[in-house]
């Protein structure tokens, strides 16, 4: 036993790890709280801290990682968000020693605060089935204090399907359940097979950078969803990690790498010349991606898709037959970082002040499980012999300088 100590005690020294770089997923704003199986395993959150995402898991430098994540709530200062830190509590999403992180905002969507927006569906220990896929939240007794997770079918409200405070009988026995009816930004559509209970749940290559929401289920069996995140590619597959009743398989949303944010088109100056007659100029064009996919077939296929939903231009969202054009016209440039160039033509052989504008779209992507902001530079310019941005989206100018455009809305 002695030597195996010792041996376990070097090979943690080796990685030189804190607590935070070994049990926080990585990105910013993560905050240490306990680890699993030790003699303080509850980890208490600061009141009033608003939404915030509490992560159950351990990172190994980004090999071997994995974690699951629960949304809470907490939006008064009346005492601290205090539950335990363990798999019985949270799911296990891997083998071996766990810790307990946290940091304020939702995972990636903004759910409503206010309890007028939300219907009581059960008290403690009461059962209930939603109607298709719901986001619900068990609440604390007499507290702000809630925990989220999204749902679908007979569920109870108790400590089997959720995380948990440690409560007395008689005070667990005012917790309430309730559900969102309405959530326009959440589309619970696109969720395909991944594994088999007691198995592991593959996560597609799109989802490899970001969380993904995986469920737990059948056809006779309620379906539970937990955010998880896997560096090697895999997510464990069965009750142990998703809490509940049970299931025969998991699905997983084969959501993109792309966090549900507007894509903004703009007209961005990029050279200019005083008095000159033009000639050809290069310019840089790509994407300044920072995601691992970045480029990837499935990659450049999702990013496509994102920006065919619709481009937001001049203050408006353009039509998604127009949306898709522009997407044909720049999808040469997904494929790549900017570090090729595109060479412009520009001025008519007359002495003016020349100017290439180029055409850039901005959005996010998920880097390390956190949105992260981007550009894709086209190959799409124009050359104008004034200081005056273009007011059409590439493909639809009726006049030389794009002052004029044809029909696009």
């Amino acid at each position: 036993m002695l030597w195996l100590l010792v041996l376990i005690t070097l090979n943690y020294g080796a990685y030189a790890q804190s607590d935070k770089d070994q049990f926080c997923p990585l990105g910013d704003g993560w905050k240490f709280c306990v680890k699993e199986k030790t003699n303080v395993q509850t980890c208490s959150i600061p009141g009033n801290i608003g939404r915030a995402t509490i992560s159950y898991g351990y990172n190994n430098g980004k090999h071997d990682t994995a974690f699951s994540f629960y949304d809470i709530s907490h939006t008064d200062s009346q005492g601290a968000f205090e539950f335990g830190c363990s798999d019985g509590r949270l799911g296990d999403p891997a083998k071996g020693w766990k810790g307990c992180c946290y940091r304020q905002g939702p995972i990636d969507y903004n759910y409503s605060l206010n309890a007028a927006d939300w219907e009581i569906i059960a008290g403690y220990d009461g059962a209930w089935k939603t109607d298709g896929m719901k986001l619900v939240k068990y609440v604390k007794s007499g507290s702000s204090q809630s925990f989220y997770r999204w749902m679908n079918g007979l569920i109870s409200c108790n400590e089997d399907y959720f995380p948990y405070w440690d409560q007395s009988k008689s005070d667990k026995e005012g917790n309430r359940c309730y559900q969102l009816e309405n959530y326009p930004n959440y589309k619970s559509s696109g969720f395909i097979p991944c594994g088999q209970n007691g198995g592991e749940c593959d996560v597609p290559d799109i989802n490899a950078d970001s969380m993904s929401l995986v469920a737990f289920g059948s056809g006779g069996a309620p379906w539970t969803m937990t955010w998880a995140y896997s560096s090697t590619g895999a997510i464990q597959c069965s009750k142990t990690m998703f809490l509940g009743s049970g299931g025969e398989y998991c699905d997983i949303q084969n959501r993109t790498v792309f966090p549900n944010s507007e894509v903004i088109g703009t007209w961005e100056q990029q050279w200019n010349c005083d008095g000159c007659t033009g000639g050809k100029y290069a310019i840089t064009e790509g994407t300044t991606a920072q995601s691992p996919q970045a480029g990837k077939p499935s990659w450049v296929t999702a990013l496509g898709d994102v920006v065919s939903a619709g481009i937001t231009f001049l203050g408006g969202k353009l039509a998604s037959d127009i949306s898709g054009a522009i997407s044909d016209l720049a999808e040469p440039s997904y494929t790549h970082t900017e570090t090729m160039t595109c060479e412009a033509q520009c001025g008519n052989g007359t002495a003016a002040d020349w100017h290439i504008y180029q055409w850039v779209m901005s959005t996010d992507e998920y880097v390390d499980m956190d949105p992260s902001s981007f550009n894709i530079n086209a190959c799409q310019y124009i050359c104008n012999s004034e200081a005056i941005p273009p007011k059409c989206p590439p493909g639809y100018c009726a006049d030389f300088a794009c002052q004029t455009c044809t029909s696009y809305n």
